[in-house]
Formats: C-alpha cells, structure tokens, sequence
C-alpha cells in the first residue's frame, strides 16, 4: 500500500515542513473528502455525486476505514442520489457490498420499465450474475414488497472473469501429481511418435510432438526454451521412457479436446460439446495464444445444439472468449422466449453486468 522508510533510512523520506511526505494514488478530491469524513466535524461532507461516492467506497475499503464506510451508507440511505440515479447506485452498491443501499436502490427503480433503464459505466464492473439478480428481481417482484425482501448478495461465482488468462508458473511443471498417473488414450498414448510428455493436473499423461505445440502456441514454444535451457543446467522431470515431462493445469478431457484439433483428428473422432468443455478448451486456447485454432472452436459451437437448447449459457461463453460473430447468433437464438424467462446460468458469472445489458 504504502510506507515510510525507518531507521537510518528515514532520511531518504521526502519531507516539507519537516514533515514526511506520503504519495498516494487517490486524486485530491477523494482524499479531502475522505479527510473530512474522518475528522470529527459537526457538519460532514454531502456527497452528492455517484462517481465520486463509488471512489470514495473503495478507497474507505482498500484503507480500512470502516467509519467511513458506515457513514457512506447511511447517508446514502437518506439521500436523493437514490431517488435520482437508483439504477446507478444500485450497481455501484453491489460493487461495493452495500446490501442495503442496493435493496433499497432496487426498490426505487420499480417504476422506471426495464427498457428505459440507462446503460451506466459502472456496470462495466460487476459481473452479468450480480445484474441477473437485479433482472430477476424485477420479474419476481409484486413492485409492491419492501425493500428489504431484496437481497445483493455475492453469490457463487466460480468461473473466471473476461480478460487474458496467464500461466501460474507455479503449477507448470509441478512435481505433484497426485497418487497415480495414468496414460492418455490412442492416439496420444506411449505407443505415439512423440519427444515429450504433456501431463494434466488430474495426473494423465500425453504424449506429444514437441514441433507440433510449438508450431500452434508460441507460449509452449518459449516455455519449452526455457525448459530445455532449465533440464541443460540442473535437470528436469523424466518419464521412465526417458522423455520429458511438461505439467500443466489443465485437465485430460480439455487437453485431449485442444490436442486433436492440433493433430488435425477433430473430424473422426468429435466429443460431444458441452458448454464445461467449451470454456476450459476455449481458456486453454487463449492462455497458450493457439489462434490457429480458434476460428475451429468457435464452429463446433456454432454447430452444437448449445446455441438453440441453451442461447443465454452459448452468449455468455461467447462474450468470455471473445467470439462477436458467435454471440450474436445466440443473443437472437434468445429472442424466442420473453426476457423473464431467463434462465439463471453459472456462465453469466464469466462476463459483465455491461455485456448482459447490451444483451
């Protein structure tokens, strides 16, 4: 966060008025207002702007400052921001975990119909669960039910966000496998020409060209360099065949689903799609940069019965990998049932309160 040097060293402290000088990331304005909540004055700031109110929440979190938290919430309580801007304040609760700010914000927007809701920037920074629950909300209620029958909670998101996944470098290669490793299928079993070994987090082995990942993925291609350069100084994990072992965090069934459309078998031997594989394969793809590849992922789903047996799970998996064109097709798949109809799916956690909106 941020420190002063001590000892000897305080001297190299940047100092004015003998005093020492603390840089911090926070623009002027949210400083001074977060000051003044903290000092004990008899009439304390009115915050009346949503953007800086949401600037001012996180930095009362990210110090620690459970007063002014407490104080944020209490004025908003009674404030006519939330009158005003209730839509706004509710997304901007929910980031903040204002539960009762954000029953309260949904509340008031009963009366605005959900096509005339504003599309605001802060949506950008909750996840498409956090405004289902809005949406769903909305469908359920009476419009005539207090407040406090709505809950903002959290709730299970365990699928990633949007964005580049990145290697934990700390499982790549690791040493624990786990009791037992087993040997991939034909055609990635010993019996296949191969110059190294690929094992899954769930302890299978395939066996692999080392030219042909190489050839897809340029992150296999410098890790495998600097692999090699590591077993040349001080040695590598073996298999009893002698070849090298690489460990990865993926598991059997998404790397045998990206290795045999490496290998160009996609055709004879094609796995029944699920929406599971199709994100970890999709991750795994973007992960090790194999963009060959990906113009194929994105037409087995196209292809799958995803797209019309389950149009909001296929939108969503799009929208996370990136695929416009994919996304487009299940968003007008979604037009056959009327929005309450919407069903709550784990993969609205992957992507945008933003990304749910447009939809």
């Amino acid at each position: 966060m941020f420190s002063l040097n001590r000892g000897e060293a305080a001297q190299n402290n940047e100092m004015k008025d003998q005093l020492p000088i603390v840089p911090m990331p926070e623009d002027s304005e949210t400083l001074q207002q977060l000051l003044l909540l903290i000092y004990p004055y008899v009439d304390e700031p009115v915050i009346s702007d949503a953007a800086l109110l949401l600037k001012l929440g996180k930095m009362a979190q990210k110090y620690c400052v459970d007063i002014v938290e407490a104080k944020l919430q209490k004025q908003l309580l009674g404030s006519p921001l939330v009158a005003q801007e209730p839509f706004r304040i509710y997304v901007i609760a929910v980031q903040l975990k204002w539960e009762q700010v954000a029953s309260l914000a949904a509340f008031k927007t009963v009366d605005t119909p959900l096509r005339n809701l504003p599309h605001v920037s802060e949506l950008q920074d909750i996840s498409g669960k956090e405004l289902y629950r809005f949406l769903k909300y909305r469908f359920d209620n009476k419009l005539t039910e207090p407040y406090t029958s709505f809950t903002a909670s959290g709730g299970d998101t365990t699928l990633p966000q949007g964005g580049s996944p990145t290697i934990d470098m700390s499982v790549v290669n690791s040493t624990d496998v786990g009791p037992g490793i087993a040997e991939a299928e034909e055609p990635f079993n010993s019996s296949a020409s191969a110059d190294i070994v690929i094992r899954s987090c769930d302890s299978v082995e395939f066996f692999i060209m080392k030219s042909q990942l190489c050839f897809v993925s340029p992150v296999f291609n410098s890790l495998l360099l600097v692999e090699g350069n590591k077993a040349n100084e001080t040695g590598a994990p073996t298999h009893v065949s002698g070849l090298p072992v690489l460990s990865v965090p993926e598991d059997s069934k998404t790397l045998r689903h990206v290795f045999m459309m490496m290998y160009h078998l996609y055709v004879e031997s094609q796995p029944q799609i699920t929406p599971e594989l199709l994100i970890n394969a999709g991750m795994a793809m973007r992960k090790y940069k194999i963009m060959r590849l990906d113009t194929l992922l994105q037409k087995q789903m196209s292809d799958s019965g995803l797209m019309k047996e389950a149009p909001y799970r296929a939108y969503a998996i799009a929208i996370a990998l990136g695929w416009n064109s994919v996304a487009k097709a299940a968003a007008i798949n979604t037009l056959h049932k009327p929005p309450k109809k919407m069903p709550d799916v784990n993969e609205m956690g992957m992507i945008t309160g933003s990304q749910l909106f447009q939809l």
